[in-house]
Parts: structure tokens; sequence; C-alpha cells
């Protein structure tokens, strides 16, 4: 009975943040169609459920990163299925900035760098400091 408690709380964690489409809906749709041009179906089939954490944005409001991840994050026994990879950079030129989204070795979003969109960098902040909390999901 206690394993299964266990397993359970590992199916269903609460994790505080902010969800990208919350933050920029639009940037979603580009990098959705620019994936779906390119055929990169692992970023398309994440994109809509990354969630950025709670952290402090490295860089200035020109050139910064985050963390981020989809959810449901991956079970410990679903990771240990999956063939693991290099981690991969994918760069999206978007409009008059630059987009570079890294997949981990799970090939899953890990992380974004952005260059020359100050808006986001400023929505992404104020969300920051106004996060919610959301449960994971796991399959």
């Amino acid at each position: 009975m206690e394993i299964e408690k266990f397993i359970e709380a590992e199916r269903i964690r609460k994790i505080t943040g902010i969800l990208l489409r919350d933050v920029c809906r639009s940037l979603i749709a580009k990098i959705k169609y620019i994936c779906e041009e390119r055929r990169t179906s692992q970023i398309m089939e994440q994109i809509n459920n990354v969630l950025i954490p709670q952290q402090a944005l490295l860089g200035s409001e020109n050139d910064f990163g985050f963390g981020a991840y989809p959810l449901p994050m991956l079970t410990k026994e679903t990771a240990m299925q999956i063939d693991l990879s290099d981690f991969i950079d994918h760069s999206f030129d978007i409009d008059d900035f630059e987009v570079v989204i890294t997949l981990d070795d799970f090939a899953r979003i890990n992380y974004f760098k952005i260059r020359g969109f100050p808006d986001l960098f400023h929505k992404i902040k104020a969300g920051l400091l106004n996060t919610k909390t959301y449960e994971n999901f796991s399959a």
C-alpha cells in the first residue's frame, strides 16, 4: 500500500511557474508554424505546455535565457525507456528576433535563449512575479 501512495505522489506533483502560452501565445504560434515547415515534431508536440519554473532570467532584456520544460514531466519509468540523444539547439528567426530552443538528451524542451525581444523579457519577468501552481499529471 505504501508503494502505491509513493507512485501516485510521483505521478502528480505540484509545480510553480508560468506557462509560456499565457505570456506570449503569438510566439508559440510562430514557432509551431516554422516547426511544421521544418517537420520538427518534438517541439511542435511540446510547445503548448511549456512551463517556465520560478527563476531569475539570465542575461539582459535584449539577450536572455531561461530554463523551461513541457508538462507533463517524464516519469522515471518513461525516461528509462527512451533512447538518449545529444542536446540539440533549434534556431528560429522570427520577425526581428531570434529564439533558440534546446532539447535535452530525452528530446524534450529544456532551455530558451532569446535575442532582440525585450517585450517578452518584461512579460516573462512580470509573469514570474505572479506564478501559479500547476499539477504535473504524468502518463
